[in-house]
């Protein structure tokens, strides 16, 4: 099998994007989690594939995010109140 060292930069930079995004968006969702805990954490989550899933099966859902969602949270169909 031939070496393609342009697909293996392309991969690894969509692994690293991923990445990445996911390091960011934990930052900005567990504001209230501690400064060691976001940055081990942030460790772990540039391990691709492996790190993404102790992420989602071992990180705490915040208790700031208030995501209960309800008919009320949006308007009725037309406009009508």
């Amino acid at each position: 099998m031939a070496h393609h060292p342009q697909t293996t930069v392309w991969i690894f930079a969509f692994l690293l994007w991923i990445s990445v995004s996911l390091i960011f968006r934990m930052w900005l969702v567990h504001r209230k989690a501690s400064l060691i805990k976001k940055v081990l954490w942030s460790f772990v989550l540039l391990v691709p594939l492996f790190g993404w899933m102790l992420y989602g099966g071992f990180f705490d859902i915040p208790d700031s995010m208030d995501v209960q969602i309800t008919y009320q949270s949006y308007p009725p169909p037309g406009g009508a109140v």
